[in-house]
């Protein structure tokens, strides 16, 4: 099997960080956590990866060695045709080859050479310490304190609902003296307007309004369903917010993008959560969150990162950094789904704990739609699409 590297849109600064660690990578896409102090070939050869966001590939000897970060928050697909081999973190590259893309495995490094392919995992959520409800709700707000501190630059953007997840993000980084641009977008006559304006307020923030037209949609969702392949409608919808919201940025000179993807599968923030632990109960929920969480390299991840990377933007998950998500997934589903006497849940109880904590007030209580719907952005798009021919 021949290998080929095609369509990688790589990171310049991790490129840059890269070649001055002595680490000369062929390609380096991503960012990294804290202190760049990693020879990144020593950490490919070992499996001693370091935290952040990222996708490395070296080419040597006629082998491609190529790993992906603990949770594939950057986008990593491999394909075959025929006898050939292809690797990129483009998927349509892979389609337009004859391809058919597939992600690569999370926390995990990949070997191609003639001799075909092999992969080994470099790790492994470890089991969370036992301790009590406000113990627990304390781990994980410093755990965010610290990915936060970690992941996330003085001046960056921030996706913001008005909701908890990134209300949370936003309140962290102002504790901590940053000056995050808040970014919130949809369409003139989106629900969440009203949410996000009173959580800004609660916070002292300003916060960068955009309203989405139908023209900003078509060309969004076109160049999204060039680098990924055809995407149904909530994925559409979803990436193209991500995607305005990035060049927006990027207009004002912001270079980097903080989201809250992962929360709502960590903590149980989804509607549907609420369906299956009626039917599956506490054990069902628990399964289906990890498996949710785990799923997320597969499209949802890939569509955010390239959304971003569009606009020359980098995104920034602190949910999504393996001490967050290690002690997310370890945290009893019972505190994620909280059952508060009669038929009343609630969802995301332990992060609403977290926010108490933080001083978030109302924000802390707030049951908020999915981005998709609160911007009114899926209606938008499905008619689109229905226009274009596409149930």
């Amino acid at each position: 099997a021949a290998g080929v590297v095609g369509g990688f849109r790589g990171g310049g600064r991790a490129v840059c960080e890269a070649k001055r660690l002595g680490g000369c990578l062929d390609v380096v896409d991503g960012l990294f956590a804290g202190s760049y102090g990693v020879d990144l070939h020593e950490a490919l050869s070992s499996g001693r990866m370091p935290l952040g966001h990222y996708t490395l590939l070296h080419v040597e000897g006629g082998a491609i060695t190529c790993a992906r970060d603990h949770l594939g928050c950057r986008p990593l697909f491999i394909g075959r045709r025929g006898g050939l081999l292809a690797v990129s973190n483009v998927p349509n590259v892979i389609n337009m080859m004859g391809g058919s893309p597939e992600p690569v495995q999370p926390a995990s490094i990949l070997r191609i050479n003639a001799s075909g392919v092999s992969a080994r995992p470099y790790w492994r959520p470890a089991p969370v310490r036992r301790c009590g409800e406000g113990g627990l709700a304390n781990l994980l707000r410093d755990a965010l304190l610290e990915s936060v501190k970690l992941l996330v630059e003085r001046r960056a953007g921030l996706f913001f609902s008005g909701g908890l997840d990134s209300s949370v993000l936003a309140k962290l980084c102002i504790d901590l003296g940053l000056e995050p641009v808040l970014i919130a977008s949809g369409m003139p006559d989106a629900r969440d307007w009203r949410n996000i304006r009173e959580a800004a307020d609660h916070l002292g923030a300003e916060v960068m309004e955009v309203e989405i037209t139908q023209r900003d949609l078509e060309n969004a969702v076109k160049e999204l369903e060039h680098l990924l392949g055809r995407l149904p409608v909530m994925d559409a919808a979803i990436g193209s917010v991500f995607s305005i919201q990035a060049r927006r940025l990027s207009e004002a000179g912001v270079r980097q993008a903080v989201a809250g993807q992962g929360a709502d599968e960590l903590f149980g923030g989804y509607m549907k959560y609420l369906r299956i632990l009626e039917e599956r109960g506490y054990g069902g929920l628990g399964e289906a969150l990890a498996e949710d969480v785990f799923n997320l390299h597969r499209l949802g991840l890939p569509r955010d990162s390239l959304a971003c990377k569009l606009a020359g933007v980098e995104l920034a998950l602190p949910y999504l950094l393996p001490t967050v998500a290690e002690l997310g997934l370890g945290i009893p589903p019972e505190l994620k789904l909280r059952r508060t006497g009669g038929d009343a849940v609630v969802r995301k109880y332990i992060l609403r704990r977290v926010a108490e904590s933080l001083g978030l007030g109302r924000i802390a209580h707030v049951e908020k739609s999915a981005l998709q719907y609160g911007t009114g952005v899926s209606k938008a798009v499905a008619r689109m699409m229905k226009l274009w021919g596409r149930s």
